[in-house]
């Protein structure tokens, strides 16, 4: 499902990455651990082409990424980053906004299943009332996790989905990842989160050769 080929990657004269390769198979899930600031979630942001790599490639599911393509590959990614950033409006409002655009109208029958998923990751139905804003840190997390397994992309991409979560929702993350059928990146520092991966890839700190 993902290639990176030999990437280098750097910002303001500081190489975070240097020559990384990473082979992510069609449903597997893979953790990036490491130190803060080795590039893990850089590594995310360009597969999502947020980033350009200065040398090296990024192929998904057998197309090259590059700026023709890169919105039709977005639309078969998942990504949920550490801080959420939600519009300041109702819940209902947030998750149902994605479907109201014309690419995502063939999806809009996946809101039946939010009253399901609200009770799978600990959230009442009370909360749909709420104003963004009002929201705790992991409750914006779960949130936005919903909104993103609603949406049913093939690959998702997670950064550090549990740092605002208590020991009941990790363990609830853990089990949607061991369970899922969709190929997973994760960025995590959380064992519970590393145990359920198939592979965990350790990026070295700054300074080591990749």
């Amino acid at each position: 499902m993902i290639q990176i080929d030999h990437i280098t990657l750097g910002y303001a004269n500081q190489t975070l990455l240097r020559d990384f390769s990473l082979t992510v198979n069609t449903g597997q899930k893979v953790a990036l651990c490491g130190p803060s600031g080795a590039g893990k979630s850089s590594i995310l942001r360009c597969i999502l082409g947020f980033v350009r790599p200065q040398t090296g490639s990024i192929i998904i599911d057998g197309v090259e990424l590059d700026r023709h393509n890169v919105w039709t590959l977005r639309r078969r990614i998942g990504y949920v980053p550490q801080e959420a950033d939600l519009a300041d409006q109702l819940v209902s409002q947030t998750i149902r906004r994605p479907f109201s655009f014309r690419a995502n109208a063939r999806l809009r029958p996946n809101l039946d299943r939010l009253p399901q998923m609200l009770r799978q990751f600990g959230l009442s139905d009370a909360v749909l009332d709420k104003e963004m804003p009002a929201l705790s840190g992991g409750e914006k997390q779960r949130i936005a996790l919903i909104i993103t397994l609603l949406l049913d992309r093939d690959l998702l991409l997670f950064d550090e989905i549990s740092s605002a979560l208590d020991e009941r929702s990790t363990e609830t993350i853990a089990a949607m990842i061991r369970e899922s059928s969709r190929t997973i990146l994760l960025v995590t520092h959380d064992r519970r989160l590393t145990a359920v991966c198939d592979c965990v890839v350790d990026i070295p700190s700054l300074g080591q050769a990749l």
